[in-house]
């Protein structure tokens, strides 16, 4: 097991949202050319390629323990969770499609966040 890396506490609102828009990318195992232009549009070329790098090298525990780990410092209130929920439905369509497992995994993350 790799020692827990804690850079990421260190992470703007954007990487924050652009790594929670990657992980939920890659849980269909599609990861798409809309839903990557969509996370670029949003977080930037720079921020996304950054944020992919980073969960690429991860394991899941470690993509669900940074996701946690900055919670409670971006999503302190329900209108900032509500945001961001709203975002990650926006980002399932962006490919054409909200698929069933798109749709367990926004309910999955409404429960985790």
């Amino acid at each position: 097991m790799k020692d827990v890396n804690t850079t990421h506490l260190e992470w703007t609102y954007k990487e924050y949202v652009s790594f929670i828009l990657i992980y939920a990318s890659y849980e269909d195992l599609e990861f798409s050319a809309e839903e990557e232009a969509f996370i670029r549009k949003r977080t930037g070329d720079d921020t996304f390629v950054k944020m992919h790098e980073i969960f690429i090298n991860a394991g899941q525990y470690e993509c669900l323990r940074m996701i946690l780990d900055l919670k409670d410092k971006y999503l302190t209130t329900a209108v900032q969770k509500e945001d961001l929920l709203s975002l990650l439905k926006a980002h399932f369509g962006a490919d054409g499609e909200f698929s069933k497992l798109e749709k367990v995994l926004l309910g999955f993350l409404r429960n985790l966040l």
